[in-house]
């Protein structure tokens, strides 16, 4: 099955939060959609196990893999990997156990993920146009006796593509859905440390994270573009080759290596550039 999620946080005075948001706004479903509650069949059928863990976008060829995020005001990198991932009793709560690494600092962390409600939005019968959002929230919590440890939680989004008209009897999801039709798993939410309570954005992700909630992080339309002013904790550059790239963007020099992007007032790095941290580079995760 493949599927993905995006995860929301919460707001303070009675707005709404992120995760509300998020659940409420469906940018790949059709206006005109007709709309079906499926939770019950699709939480009795099917186990999410495999569509929580960490590979993409196939998950019985690609290697394990810790996802990419954002950790607060300054959108540090910050990747997050799950070492286990099982089925409760309750058939809509997924125990998670896993790991967080933010510049070099790797905690262990367990929590859950529950599932509450699913729909399937169809229209005219063409299978492109059906999707089922599934909506729930989630929390882990690092180990209290590691520095700097906290909390993560915020809500869950999951879009799942059917490979064939959605029936009563079965559904079967697509492994290889282009990312651009949603094949992104995300988590929007925010860390609360354990010393200081204090509240930090957080999403994450693989590949295109809901970037939605740091609108001036990822420049990008068709793949993502860091900005200038938060890529130091992403790509490798040395402080040689940063001055380099200012030196490049005075004068105005946008060809060559590495490539530097223009927007109406900020610029960016594109990730495939060479000496991006790639997700898992020094394999950290798997110690």
């Amino acid at each position: 099955m493949f599927c993905f999620f995006f995860f929301s946080i919460s707001l303070a005075y009675g707005q709404k939060s992120n995760s509300e948001i998020w659940t409420e706004e469906h940018e790949f479903i059709e206006e005109n959609d007709q709309k079906r509650d499926v939770s019950s069949f699709l939480f009795s059928k099917y186990n999410f196990k495999n569509m929580l863990s960490n590979s993409y976008p196939n998950y019985q060829n690609d290697p394990a893999m810790p996802m990419n995020g954002i950790f607060g005001k300054d959108y540090e990198k910050i990747e997050i990997f799950f070492t286990e991932v099982s089925q409760s009793e309750n058939p809509q709560h997924y125990m998670v156990e896993g790991k967080s690494n933010l510049k070099g600092v790797i905690c262990k962390f367990k929590g859950m993920i529950k599932l509450d409600k699913a729909d399937l939005y169809y229209g005219d019968r063409e299978l492109e146009v059906q999707r089922i959002i599934i909506k729930g929230t989630y929390k882990f919590e690092e180990l209290r006796s590691e520095p700097n440890s906290g909390i993560f939680q915020g809500g869950i989004k999951i879009i799942c593509i059917p490979l064939v008209p959605i029936t009563e009897q079965k559904i079967v999801f697509d492994l290889n859905a282009p990312q651009e039709e949603g094949v992104i798993r995300g988590f929007v939410g925010t860390w609360t440390s354990h010393q200081s309570s204090k509240q930090k954005k957080c999403l994450f992700g693989f590949y295109r994270f809901p970037y939605k909630f740091a609108p001036d992080f990822d420049l990008g339309a068709g793949e993502s573009v860091i900005n200038l002013k938060y890529a130091k904790t992403w790509f490798d550059y040395t402080p040689k080759e940063w001055k380099q790239i200012y030196q490049k963007i005075k004068n105005g020099d946008f060809d060559s290596g590495p490539h530097i992007y223009q927007t109406d007032k900020d610029y960016g790095i594109h990730i495939n550039e060479p000496v991006y941290k790639y997700v898992g580079k020094d394999e950290w995760y798997l110690r």
